[in-house]
């Protein structure tokens, strides 16, 4: 059988990371990375020479440019940042023939980008998720679980300065997984300022995001300006509490059944290390994945950016009103 054909575009931080869960397919492929940056790829180099050799993976090439892909591609990660991304898919497709293809997030800085992306993925019958891996998590399919059947009153994310507007959508998706619904509101609570990230080029946000399911479930996402909490996620349901401590990796349960008696469970967080060649395989033998489609993402990726677009225009007038270079 011929071997699957496997691209990584982008290989800074979070793509190297990629490449070493790459490492761990059970397939049989050949991987090709892009990255312009000799300095990104160094660290890539360096980073996969860490990984124990696989011999599932036949081939592994480092190139600088879309146009040395191969023509056809059976999966493909596109890890760069949010500005640039839309123009990646569109010379990627240009390029070559691709089946599946999973997106980063923040998806892309302009709201028009949506519609013409998801235009194009439509007209290249291209299977596209985005990489929010919390659903991915045991303990999150454990909460499902523990919680069928009842309706969530309300979800709260809480914690100091994790980076709103980069992550938030992390916890906007899982929150959607959690009510299997997209069909919400969003309501501004942010602090009137508007940061520079760790990232140049890019901002943040600080304060809370506040939503409402059609069904009636509420939601905040805070991250605080002052302190050093860590992240802490709180659901209330008709008859079930839970507590998540991501940091601490510890979940605490109670309902009404047990006289609300807190059980406590550890949890275990996965890393992008360890997650990229399952999703991978998951692609290659089932043809689907349990990440988000790239339909669902882009309504919530939106309605958020709209939020950060809307904010933003307030607090600084003389910037460009269509983008919000957050990634």
């Amino acid at each position: 059988m011929k071997p699957y054909e496997i691209a990584l575009i982008g290989a800074g931080q979070l793509g190297s990371r990629h490449l070493q869960g790459l490492a761990k397919i059970t397939q049989d492929c050949r991987i090709t990375v892009v990255e312009p940056s000799s300095e990104a790829m160094a660290r890539t180099k360096a980073r996969y020479a860490e990984c124990p050799a696989n011999p599932k993976i036949q081939k592994i090439d480092f190139v600088s440019g879309i146009d040395l892909l191969p023509s056809a591609l059976d999966f493909v990660i596109v890890a760069t940042s949010s500005m640039v991304r839309r123009k990646i898919v569109e010379d990627l497709l240009v390029h070559s023939r691709v089946k599946y293809l999973l997106l980063e997030k923040f998806l892309f800085p302009r709201i028009q980008d949506y519609a013409a992306v998801d235009e194009l993925l439509k007209r290249h019958n291209v299977q596209t998720f985005v990489n929010c891996p919390r659903r991915l998590f045991a303990y999150y399919r454990r909460v499902a679980e523990l919680l069928a059947g009842q309706k969530f009153l309300s979800i709260r994310v809480s914690g100091s300065n994790w980076g709103l507007g980069c992550n938030a959508i992390h916890f906007l998706d899982i929150i959607t997984y959690l009510v299997n619904s997209a069909d919400f509101t969003l309501e501004n609570h942010l602090e009137p300022v508007v940061l520079d990230s760790k990232r140049p080029g890019y901002v943040e946000f600080a304060g809370s995001i506040c939503g409402r399911f059609s069904g009636g479930t509420k939601f905040e996402i805070a991250s605080y300006v002052a302190g050093k909490a860590p992240i802490l996620i709180e659901l209330q349901a008709e008859s079930a509490n839970v507590i998540i401590s991501e940091s601490s990796g510890k979940m605490m349960y109670a309902d009404e059944a047990h006289q609300w008696q807190w059980q406590e469970e550890e949890i275990q967080v996965l890393y992008q290390s360890g997650l990229s060649g399952i999703v991978a395989d998951e692609f290659l033998t089932k043809g689907t994945s349990q990440l988000v489609p790239f339909d669902w993402s882009a309504k919530c990726h939106v309605k958020l950016l709209q939020l950060f677009l809307d904010h933003q225009r307030t607090i600084k007038p003389k910037e460009d009103k269509e983008l919000c270079p957050i990634t």
